[in-house]
């Protein structure tokens, strides 16, 4: 009896020992994971286990991390292959539209009738659409593959918005378009202010190309 006391003893000691060998390998197996993601490593798990389940576990996961390694290249590889795609389709659209805007500006120069000269703008007026449209769908492939982080800082929105203003007075000037700014209380944001600019100028330049009468712009 005593001895089998003491054989039952001896066997619940070592399966708790084995209990906490096994839980220190899990322990290990989550910390290395929590390393790759804090430190950004592509370090495979090391296992020292002789439990068969667990040791097929951690292969079975670098299986899976060596997988998806494998997928995020392929991933940067195609967005680098889209986006020099996209800039080859926007230099191959460009250089034909260059050359019709060209011709365009030689038949200006030759006497035209009323009537042709009512052509010629309409063509101008869809080869500029046109150019436009080519200039933000190469923007906007490109935005959606870069990953850009916006640089944060407090902008004074009015001031922003009056240095761009400014610098198309000389296009509104030529589309005869006045620019009545209301005056209001500062604003500040948390932005981009290089983004800003871009959004500002799309929005400017729209005016220029489409506004019917002045433009009033307000800020609130």
């Amino acid at each position: 009896m005593i001895i089998a006391v003491v054989l039952l003893s001896i066997s619940v000691l070592i399966l708790f020992l084995y209990i906490i060998f096994i839980l220190k390998q899990l322990k290990s197996i989550n910390k290395q994971l929590d390393k790759r993601l804090i430190e950004n490593t592509r370090q495979p798990l090391n296992i020292e286990l002789f439990n068969k389940t667990i040791t097929n576990l951690s292969k079975n996961i670098n299986r899976c991390l060596k997988l998806e390694e494998k997928r995020r290249l392929e991933s940067i590889n195609d967005q680098k292959q889209f986006k020099e795609l996209i800039s080859n389709i926007s230099h191959d659209l460009r250089t034909p539209l260059t050359s019709i805007k060209g011709y365009q500006q030689l038949l200006e120069k030759t006497p035209l009738d009323k009537h042709q000269v009512q052509l010629l703008k309409t063509s101008q007026k869809s080869t500029d659409e046109l150019g436009l449209l080519i200039e933000n769908f190469f923007e906007y492939s490109y935005l959606v593959t870069a990953k850009t982080e916006p640089n944060l800082e407090k902008i004074n929105i009015n001031n922003l918005i009056v240095e761009c203003v400014l610098s198309y007075i000389a296009i509104f000037e030529e589309k005869n378009l006045n620019v009545n700014i209301k005056e209001t209380p500062p604003v500040f944001v948390l932005g981009d202010k290089n983004m800003l600019i871009r959004i500002i100028e799309n929005l400017l330049n729209n005016c220029a190309k489409h506004s019917l009468g002045d433009i009033d712009i307000k800020i609130e």
